[in-house]
């Protein structure tokens, strides 16, 4: 078997960690490898990252898993299996004491703590199932994150509660309970989503996580590799922006604010946003 380029690399320095997630991007979805991409982003985060060495380390996970793997077995026994070994027998699970650690969100520390949030056990679960043949895909479930097999199966793995299978109807009293009776499940929340739309998800709580501990910093480069995922995104311009203005980089807030403007259709906060970049370049004038 021909080694891939991403499993030569090692730990990379943030500017490398970037240019590899641009690359890997580039390619398009056929391209996407979501175990790469998630170990570029926390690469780049912390700077320490072997990606490697991790990779060697789902390949081995997944040599143990294999075997006891059912291949030849129905879909649903093969799901029971894979949540048997993750998260019985590995003992991963969900980290619900410490939720809004950023670790959660950084696939490394994810597969060397054993702990995570759903996005980030689902992708565990995938990217094993993936190295014994057995396709998976994430499910954008609202306010949480399930996995499934590609062939219809009926069931949903919940890696966050300890590798659950859920029936439809399982979700159905989970949203529930998500949204505090709030919310009623459709037929959309259990479609399955891309690989890049993944990546993007996990960037969002990042960001979420940065916006929440004021690290504005933290939260323009989580905006600015979402971009790279999905450069059509505009509203997310708007955000940024409104961010570089907080940070008093007006000129970057001048730029993001007016793209904005121009290139999304019909916004709704074209008074607030004209405003706001009114403000920025004034700003910025003063500057000169």
């Amino acid at each position: 078997m021909t080694t891939k380029p991403s499993e030569t690399l090692g730990v990379l320095s943030r500017e490398r960690a970037r240019a590899e997630f641009v690359r890997l991007c580039e390619a398009g979805e056929e391209g996407m490898r979501l175990d790469v991409a998630l170990l570029l982003i926390a690469s780049e985060e912390t700077g320490t990252v072997d990606i490697g060495a991790n990779l060697r380390f789902l390949d081995r996970l997944a040599e143990r898993f294999a075997e006891s793997f059912p291949s030849d077995a129905r879909e649903v026994e093969q799901l029971a299996a894979l949540a048997e070994f993750l998260f019985v027998k590995e003992n991963y699970r969900g980290n619900q004491e410490a939720y809004y650690d950023l670790r959660n969100s950084f696939f490394n520390d994810v597969i060397d703590r054993r702990r995570g949030i759903p996005i980030t056990l689902s992708v565990l679960a995938m990217e094993v199932a993936r190295r014994v043949g057995m396709p998976m895909v994430g499910i954008g479930f609202p306010g949480h994150f399930l996995a499934s097999t590609v062939a219809e199966s009926g069931l949903y793995l919940d890696g966050f509660r300890d590798g659950q299978l859920l029936r439809r109807e399982d979700c159905r009293e989970l949203l529930r309970g998500l949204s505090g009776g709030n919310v009623e499940m459709k037929f959309s929340d259990l479609a399955p989503v891309t690989d890049a739309q993944i990546v993007g998800r996990v960037l969002q709580n990042i960001k979420g996580i940065y916006l929440r501990q004021q690290n504005l910093e933290g939260a323009v480069s989580a905006v600015d590799r979402i971009l790279t995922v999905f450069p059509d995104a505009h509203g997310l311009l708007r955000e940024r922006g409104l961010i570089y203005l907080q940070l008093g980089a007006f000129s970057y807030a001048v730029e993001d604010l007016g793209a904005y403007l121009r290139l999304a259709s019909d916004p709704p906060d074209v008074e607030t946003i004209s405003a706001a970049l009114e403000r920025a370049e004034k700003k910025a004038r003063l500057l000169l």
